[in-house]
């Protein structure tokens, strides 16, 4: 039997606006029909390279499961198509399930499809982006990619042969920063009860989310809070108040907030 072909999740995995999943395989247009229901050239034979059409994503009992665009790169033989997907995680865990079990293969790829590139350096790049958490890390990014595209098309042309190396060397010192922007700083606060620890954590997130009340103890669970510094991405962690537990509920808690603060 012919085999069904492969899917990729093309952008970062968790929460976002938008998710894109390739499906590529002499089979996937036979699939499609079956999941994908078009509102408009409803069979896959009539898709046309290079058009974007509304659909509905089904489930296997044929029940909606997201409101998506199909976008056609590839006809028969070999199909080629995205679905761009609303980025909840459990939207995309339901596609990517029913794929498996038809019989599709999962990959991963080393460089992003979703741009067209004009050299490996940008589109490792472009592969980046997608974990970038601020509008910081983003034009960091692409700003650090013209640099190191720059600089060895300087190489190519002059004979400051060692000048360029070693601003290549520069560049490439500075790919640690990529996690600076790709995995945020988790900030505990931490201090006794009612010193005002929730009452800073509703400031910084400019909104309330952090229950507050004169009552001690309040605070039985750890808050997460998303958040960023000077471009750069942080998570505040609002804590149980640490003083001697009056019940076994806070005495967990506290012992929490002296794991949290030890990881932070």
């Amino acid at each position: 039997m012919q085999p069904w072909g492969t899917f990729q999740l093309l952008t970062s995995p968790g929460p976002a606006a938008i998710a894109v999943v390739r499906v590529r395989g002499p089979r996937a247009g036979e699939f499609l029909r079956e999941i994908v229901r078009a509102r408009t050239q409803r069979d896959p034979e009539s898709w046309v390279v290079g058009s974007v059409l509304r659909a509905e994503l089904l489930d296997t009992s044929g029940a909606t499961i997201d409101d998506i665009l199909l976008s056609i790169h590839g006809g028969a033989p070999i199909w080629d198509v995205r679905l761009h997907l609303h980025g909840s995680p459990g939207v995309v865990r339901c596609c990517t399930e029913i794929l498996e079990e038809a019989g599709f293969s999962p990959r991963t790829e080393e460089i992003s499809t979703l741009w067209s590139a004009a050299n490996t350096i940008e589109a490792e790049a472009y592969a980046l982006l997608p974990r970038m958490l601020t509008g910081r890390g983003v034009r960091w990014l692409v700003q650090q990619s013209r640099l190191l595209a720059e600089t060895l098309r300087t190489l190519a042309e002059e004979t400051e042969v060692e000048v360029g190396r070693g601003h290549c060397r520069q560049i490439i010192e500075r790919r640690g920063i990529v996690n600076w922007f790709a995995r945020p700083l988790r900030v505990a606060l931490v201090g006794p009860p009612n010193v005002g620890k929730s009452t800073l954590a509703n400031a910084l997130a400019d909104q309330h989310v952090s229950l507050v009340s004169p009552v001690a103890g309040t605070t039985r669970d750890w808050l997460e809070i998303p958040g960023e510094i000077d471009g750069f991405p942080v998570v505040w962690l609002d804590t149980a108040g640490l003083r001697d537990a009056v019940d076994e509920l806070e005495a967990e808690a506290i012992r929490r907030t002296h794991e949290l603060a030890e990881a932070a």
